[in-house]
């Protein structure tokens, strides 16, 4: 995902996707910076603000996997082993098992700078005397 046009303009592109119940994959490449600035910039941002459900290598032949656990580092340095953990293992085993994945597996406070992104709004369940009161 970290690679589409509309996505390195607008990260809130990406949110849309997951409002839509769609699951994000960032590729190990693409964080290392081997696509360029622009597309690691996006990578980070999809994997920092909860966007990326999982991570890929982009080996697509039997290779070295060394960009893989490389990226796998570099989120347990930049972010934590937790959300390593998330994308490398726990989230791709739920799918496997045909289970669901939070589509949004934390919550940040986006920088006033991203076009679009405004916070999960949590929708007050009506109380029963407003619904009866409607009626």
């Amino acid at each position: 995902a970290e690679r589409y046009v509309s996505i390195m303009k607008s990260i809130s592109s990406a949110k849309k996707l997951v409002e839509r119940n769609m699951y994000i994959q960032v590729n190990s490449g693409s964080l290392m910076g081997q696509y360029g600035t622009k597309v690691q910039d996006t990578a980070w941002r999809l994997v920092k603000y909860g966007l990326a459900h999982m991570l890929g290598s982009d080996d697509h032949v039997r290779g070295s996997y060394r960009s893989y656990f490389d990226a796998l580092e570099v989120i347990e340095e930049r972010i934590d082993a937790h959300t390593a953990h998330l994308l490398s293992e726990c989230h791709p085993r739920k799918v496997l098992e045909n289970k669901p994945i939070p589509y949004r597996y934390v919550y940040v406070d986006m920088p006033s700078h991203v076009s679009g992104y405004s916070r999960p709004r949590t929708r007050k369940k009506k109380s029963l005397l407003r619904k009866l009161l409607r009626a």
